[in-house]
């Protein structure tokens, strides 16, 4: 049976992106765990949080359809409001806003998924910022991320919103979650 890995991003000694508090491996495993109880256990499979090449290697000894990795992008601009060259409280100020689906550059397979994917959230997380090739740190002199580049299925990196928007992120929720289950049944048929 084609089955759908669901993989959160970061773990947890080092949680990713923060705001408030909040880290983004937080918040994925709250989304991974809300897309697996929507797929249910006969159609995915949660792949133990831990670090990247284990999961890449759990992923790949089971033989996914598909994997997915819930990732919360970052971005955000400093200004020097007292000009003293040090970032003082108050001057980091969010930038980003919006959904994003990354895949292994020039695969075909995945970005025909991605586009779907972006397609299905796009409007619920906006703005929409495409189906993107999936370039570690978003530089393609860094190499393709690894968890693109390792896993031997098509994958994806699912960036539902910046983690700075923590209202957007849990009013989408379940909506963006629901599109994404429906679209990955879809996509493995």
């Amino acid at each position: 049976m084609k089955m759908i890995f669901i993989s959160v991003g970061h773990h947890k000694r080092e949680q990713g992106a923060e705001f408030e508090g909040t880290t983004e491996y937080y918040l994925a495993n709250i989304w991974a765990d809300k897309l697996f109880n929507i797929l249910g256990s006969e159609k995915a499979v949660r792949v133990p949080n831990g670090v990247l090449a284990d999961k890449v290697d759990f992923i790949n000894r089971h033989k996914a359809a598909i994997a997915i990795e819930i990732h919360f992008n970052s971005f955000k601009i400093w200004k020097d409001l007292n000009a003293n060259g040090l970032i003082d409280d108050g001057e980091l100020k969010a930038a980003g806003r919006g959904s994003e689906t990354l895949y292994y550059p020039n695969s075909h397979a995945g970005e025909a998924a991605a586009k779907l994917i972006q397609q299905a959230i796009g409007n619920i997380c906006p703005p929409n910022r495409g189906a993107k090739e999936g370039w570690y740190k978003m530089n393609k002199a860094n190499g393709p991320d690894y968890f693109l580049a390792k896993t031997e299925c098509v994958s994806l990196i699912i960036e539902p919103e910046f983690i700075d928007n923590l209202d957007e992120i849990n009013r989408s929720m379940d909506a963006a979650c629901l599109a994404i289950a429906k679209t990955l049944e879809t996509i493995i048929k």
